[in-house]
């Protein structure tokens, strides 16, 4: 699938340990506390001169964490629900998110403001990054 899209794109799976400074600060009303969030991978996604960094989390539908490091990814990467663009040596970069979960029930049980970030297939990752 992203071979039809990309002219290149590279995959890894993030290890907190190895990785640690690969994470989105978000707030936990419950503890009052900021965390940060790890996603589980990330992909690098390049067409001519756009480059996507799409953060991949898997997550049920029963994890209710999801909404407060969803709101620290939009405030970081998001203006108004849309990725920012970065140009930086002549590529313009945008960050993506979006949890896994596999099960079409998960992602239609959704609020319709967060539903967007939910994928259960690499079809549906893929036409989410579609320009």
């Amino acid at each position: 699938c992203f071979d039809d899209e990309f002219d290149e794109w590279y995959f890894c799976k993030l290890d907190p340990f190895w990785d640690s400074k690969i994470k989105i600060p978000y707030h936990d009303p419950t503890n009052h506390k900021i965390r940060t969030f790890h996603p589980d991978f990330i992909f690098w996604l390049k067409k001519g001169t756009q480059v996507k960094i799409l953060f991949v989390d898997p997550k049920g539908g029963a994890h209710t964490h999801y909404q407060h490091k969803l709101a620290g990814y939009q405030q970081l990467f998001e203006d108004n629900g849309t990725p920012v663009v970065t140009d930086h040596d002549g590529f313009q970069i945008s960050v993506h998110l979006a949890f896994w979960c596999g099960a079409v029930p998960q992602v239609s049980g959704q609020p319709s403001g967060v539903r967007k970030y939910w994928k259960d297939s690499i079809q549906d990752l893929v036409n989410s990054l579609k320009t």
